[in-house]
């Protein structure tokens, strides 16, 4: 990607048509790193919103700081999204994005997105989430993160997926340390 924006989207999901140009406007209007919306879970005929754990709002770096990554990875007594790990619900800024996901190990098969998301939201300076659903992450037996290894080779993706963004978290305890949220995200999955 060479423009000053990136975005993601799944091969079998789907955005709404203004997605992208109401994403756009709220970085360009708020002043944000990263700009993120909610989304619907489609399984079959069934089509039900989700919505990020912190509520919608601007947050700068000390309301970061105080309100969205204390709760960011994990948001609750057993385990509710603080922010969705996902990169295709939000709109970044290439340079806050790029050194992060750069850095993710191409054998990390089933996380990956986190290993970019959660430390360039822990490093930007603002982020703004929007109370609307604007994406549609279907569900369905044949995707991706429904396919499963066989145990040996899971044991092995989730290992490198745990300590590359541990590594990376580790390289900035000093903004805020997740390290905890991680591991429980990380017994989650």
């Amino acid at each position: 990607a060479t423009g000053e924006y990136i975005a993601f989207a799944d091969g079998d999901d789907w955005l709404e048509p203004d997605m992208l140009e109401r994403l756009m406007k709220i970085l360009l209007c708020e002043k944000v790193d990263v700009a993120m919306c909610g989304r619907f879970e489609d399984t079959g005929n069934i089509c039900k919103e989700v919505y990020h754990g912190i509520p919608a709002g601007r947050y700068d770096k000390k309301a970061l700081l105080d309100k969205v990554y204390p709760g960011m990875i994990v948001n609750g007594d057993f385990f509710e999204w603080g922010i969705f790990p996902g990169l295709w619900d939000k709109l970044f800024r290439r340079e806050c994005l790029e050194q992060f996901l750069m850095g993710v190990d191409d054998a990390i098969t089933m996380g990956d997105d986190a290993a970019g998301t959660y430390p360039c939201i822990l490093n930007a300076d603002s982020i703004y989430i929007l109370d609307k659903c604007l994406y549609h992450y279907r569900q369905t037996q044949t995707s991706t993160v429904k396919q499963k290894a066989d145990a040996a080779v899971e044991r092995r993706r989730f290992h490198i997926l745990y300590e590359t963004v541990l590594r990376t978290l580790n390289l900035y305890k000093d903004i805020y340390d997740l390290t905890n949220q991680w591991k429980e995200y990380t017994l989650f999955l």
